[in-house]
């Protein structure tokens, strides 16, 4: 699920210490390349260059669409996906729309523009249901209810919403991805090829999940208000000491789809299913307040139970009695009952400056709902 980037990196040791967790990986030529604060020219030391490279770029500073479809088509390469920031209340979000080949930017964002009404749309009308007990204490209730009030503020001025680009993910020579530093300030990331190179391992050291894990949450998994359908994920966190400058961590939803069950899953599953694409899934739309969130790829997934998260890139940002949320919007799958399971998942980044999804390695996971005991379609709140 994890893949490796180049860098120019001589063989060293990097030990990583997370709370009583401490991992040594041995390095050699991985990590990911960024540019200085203003354009300069970035080179590939390998000096070997793939012409189906898929990268990763992040915008130091956001950019229109418009400034972002030309960058890409001035490079030749193709968007795959836009990844844009915007503000609910006081609470930074993130959100990824895939993009087909050759859309000019005023159709893209359209369709940005419908899939955030939408995503507003949807989290207010489950909020509800996933109202938060008491017994989490009145901060989570008043940050709950705050969450609640900003997304139908946002929603009652979603006719005015102008998308600011913060990164895109492309397709396309690498030699090409890697040239558009020379011209924008930019952190770009590109993947190797599957199987080259395998996820370091840590020490097997046990990390008290209370330390990390979330302490309450909410799970809704419903037919949207635009017809299709969704997931969304709510969590609150009461002690996150075990979260270091490293962490990474994923809230992990996943459909039965196993031999013996029904089959077929509540929503779409499908994925890019090229090489090059990674395992990314195909979904209408995805939405994160997670700190520098991820959509997560199904790369090296069982096929008998489908990913549906998005991860948390910088797990030390995440504040305790403060809820955070996160959506994917997907078409209708071909069955309309299904079951689920969620875990949580403690990692980590490396090379450490690599924030993107395929910088994340899994250090462990807890379980918060086995599988298959999640019914669905559901909406519910719920406490550990």
């Amino acid at each position: 699920m994890k893949q490796r980037w180049r860098v120019a990196l001589t063989t060293t040791l990097i030990v990583v210490v997370i709370g009583g967790l401490t991992a040594a990986f041995s390095l050699t030529n991985i990590g990911c390349t960024e540019s200085p604060q203003t354009p300069g020219q970035v080179t590939n030391e390998s000096g070997a260059f793939a012409t189906g490279a898929l990268g990763q770029v992040e915008f130091r500073v956001p950019i229109s669409l418009t400034e972002a479809i030309t960058l890409a088509n001035t490079a030749g390469v193709t968007v795959v996906q836009v990844q844009h920031s915007f503000l609910i209340g006081q609470q930074p979000y993130r959100g990824f729309l895939p993009v087909t080949e050759g859309s000019p930017a005023s159709a893209i964002e359209l369709d940005l523009s419908s899939a955030y009404s939408t995503f507003l749309a949807d989290m207010l009308a489950s909020s509800e249901a996933l109202t938060p007990g008491p017994e989490l204490g009145p901060e989570a209730a008043v940050s709950y209810s705050a969450m609640r009030r900003g997304f139908s503020d946002a929603l009652l001025n979603a006719d005015g919403f102008v998308p600011d680009i913060d990164g895109m993910t492309f397709l396309g020579d690498e030699k090409a991805i890697l040239a558009i530093s020379a011209v924008a300030p930019v952190r770009i990331h590109v993947a190797e090829e599957p199987g080259l190179r395998s996820s370091p391992e840590p020490s097997p050291t046990w990390v008290d999940p209370s330390t990390w894990a979330p302490r309450g949450g909410g799970i809704a998994i419903l037919q949207s208000t635009s017809g299709q359908r969704y997931v969304r994920q709510d969590m609150l966190w009461s002690n996150v000491s075990n979260f270091g400058w490293v962490t990474t961590y994923e809230h992990d939803f996943f459909l039965n789809h196993s031999p013996g069950s029904p089959s077929g899953t509540y929503l779409d599953r499908s994925q890019h299913s090229q090489w090059n694409y990674r395992g990314i899934p195909i979904v209408a739309y995805a939405s994160s307040s997670l700190p520098r969130a991820y959509l997560d790829t199904r790369l090296g997934d069982s096929q008998y139970e489908i990913s549906y998260t998005i991860g948390s890139a910088h797990a030390d940002a995440i504040a305790t009695n403060t809820w955070y949320t996160s959506y994917i919007l997907t078409t209708n799958g071909d069955v309309n009952t299904d079951n689920a399971k969620l875990t949580a998942q403690l990692g980590y980044r490396l090379p450490p400056n690599d924030f993107s999804v395929w910088g994340s390695y899994s250090l462990q996971q807890e379980r918060i709902f086995p599988a298959w005991t999640i019914p669905v379609p559901t909406a519910f709140s719920w406490q550990r």
